[in-house]
């Protein structure tokens, strides 16, 4: 009795490797979205741990403290103020007004490395790139001179947000990958999902 060995034949082989194509770009695109999300997500949890550490620092120095979106370095040219595609945000602690200071004093700068990930602010419905601490932790209106830039803080009627961006992937259909990171004027701060409406079924809603 003779033993034969068939191997594959060539629509057979073809077809095996046309499925793991098809795999492989769908794993691709699932991959490509985890990542973008997740660069959210280190975004807006740094932004919204760095608000505090802003909030933190107005109450410790008892003075204000100007949180502010830009689209550069301050460190190394004049500010560039951004209310939307910032790629840094930073804090100040400003000048008291009874002494004889003038100059603010940068007590901390993050910059976004991901080229698709930015930040755009908004106090309600109006575009803003900045925003201030009062020595209590509260949201307040203010004025200074920061790195050759005039920033104006305005006091919002209930909540200021800054929402971070992915344009490279999406988590929801329909839209950039997004997150929002919300001070309100009485000093709290908090991250929300974009996508939620808050109720009690959504306590990360917006």
């Amino acid at each position: 009795m003779r033993n034969s060995t068939r191997g594959f034949s060539l629509i057979e082989l073809l077809i095996v490797l046309a499925v793991i194509g098809y795999l492989a770009v769908m794993a691709e695109s699932s991959f490509a979205k985890w990542i973008a999300d997740a660069q959210v997500r280190t975004a807006a949890e740094t932004m919204a741990n760095d608000m505090r550490r802003a909030q933190a620092e107005s109450i410790r120095l008892s003075r204000q403290v100007a949180f502010v979106l830009s689209s550069n370095d301050p460190q190394s040219a004049s500010l560039s103020l951004a209310s939307s595609g910032a790629k840094y945000w930073s804090a100040w602690s400003l000048p008291l007004l009874t002494t004889d200071e003038t100059t603010p004093t940068l007590l901390f700068l993050y910059s976004i490395k991901n080229t698709n990930a930015s930040v755009a602010g908004y106090v309600d419905a109006s575009a803003a790139s900045v925003l201030c601490f009062n020595s209590v932790g509260r949201l307040v209106s203010s004025s200074a001179t920061i790195s050759g830039a005039t920033v104006t803080c305005t006091a919002p009627a209930t909540k200021d947000y800054f929402a971070v961006t992915n344009s490279g992937g999406s988590r929801f259909s329909g839209g950039a990958a997004s997150l929002r990171v919300q001070a309100f004027l009485g000093g709290q701060i908090r991250m929300c999902d974009n996508n939620k409406s808050l109720s009690s079924s959504n306590p990360d809603g917006c």
